[in-house]
């Protein structure tokens, strides 16, 4: 367990794309997360007009959430986290995930993507276990085996990644870091390379790696990998193309609710490809304790930016 749960941030990235389900997860943090124990909740803005994206939420969101959150949301210019390097992409937003421990003073980092929102009433212990940082470990899919060896390639650990195969940790949010161990690998890799930039090394060098799987393979390499532990999923999500029958969508969202998960994933990618009867089983998961009855659960599935109505 964290010294004090006040050791923990949260940490979200937006852009104009996801400004809808931002706003929800936003929502969320406010009425389901015990947000008395964080810290700071950073939302690391890394859109064309951030200006813009910080103006339309505070507007819209801050007078439907609590006084005490609202207090610790700080905006942050994803260029002031990669002065040097491009933050927009896949690929910046995986290295904004891990050089944001750089500024980070709280022990502990819980990394949520915008597609994120709490969707049952969660506490920040629940992503510990008495000893350590939950996790899940299961065979890591085909196409992240690449990037797997590769991420433990760069620590000279090349057999382990085929051992550990079978209890790959995840990669996909929420995602609680130690930002002391993000720190001291992304110090190990710019001593293995010396005279270049971890952010440099991580676009060129590093690039078939991907931000979690390296951060795994440093804790195996250092033998801190029992920093987590095994335990029962804290999220289900819908990707833009996983889980792809009807019938899977359907287990998925019915296992989110019986299973009273803490955070539910909705890809904004995935909205319309929903038909409506998985439209409605979505909001039947925001209504269980997010969204009140009097709320338009419309809103945020229309694909359309907000950003226009301002």
């Amino acid at each position: 367990m964290p010294r004090d749960l006040h050791d923990v941030d949260l940490v979200t990235i937006t852009f104009e794309g996801d400004i809808r389900l931002t706003a929800l997860q936003i929502l969320s943090v406010s009425r389901l997360l015990d947000h008395s124990n964080i810290g700071r909740y950073v939302v690391i803005l890394n859109g064309k007009n951030n200006s813009k994206l910080e103006y339309f939420l505070k507007k819209n969101i801050e007078p439907f959430i609590s006084s005490s959150l609202i207090a610790k949301i700080e905006y942050v210019q994803a260029a002031h986290l990669l002065p040097h390097n491009d933050p927009q992409g896949w690929r910046g937003q995986q290295l904004l995930k891990l050089v944001v421990a750089k500024y980070q003073t709280a022990r502990y980092y819980l990394i949520l993507d915008a597609k994120n929102h709490f969707i049952h009433r969660t506490s920040v212990a629940d992503f510990f276990t008495d000893t350590a940082i939950k996790t899940l470990r299961r065979e890591a899919s085909r196409i992240h085996r690449t990037n797997i060896k590769k991420s433990f390639i760069a620590f000279d650990i090349k057999d382990r990644a085929e051992q550990l195969r079978d209890s790959a940790m995840p990669t996909i949010t929420p995602y609680m870091m130690d930002a002391g161990l993000v720190r001291a690998m992304m110090s190990e890799i710019e001593a293995r390379y010396a005279g270049k930039s971890f952010e440099d090394l991580f676009e060129d060098e590093l690039s078939e790696t991907t931000e979690f799987f390296l951060y795994w393979a440093y804790l195996v390499s250092t033998g801190q990998d029992n920093a987590y532990e095994h335990a029962a999923p804290m999220g289900a999500t819908l990707f833009t193309k996983a889980p792809r029958n009807d019938a899977n969508v359907k287990a998925l969202l019915e296992s989110a609710k019986s299973n009273r998960v803490a955070t539910f994933g909705l890809h904004r990618r995935r909205i319309s490809q929903l038909n409506e009867e998985q439209r409605q089983r979505v909001i039947e998961l925001w209504r269980i304790e997010l969204l009140a009855a009097y709320e338009n659960p419309s809103w945020f599935m229309e694909i359309d930016s907000p950003m226009s109505e301002q």
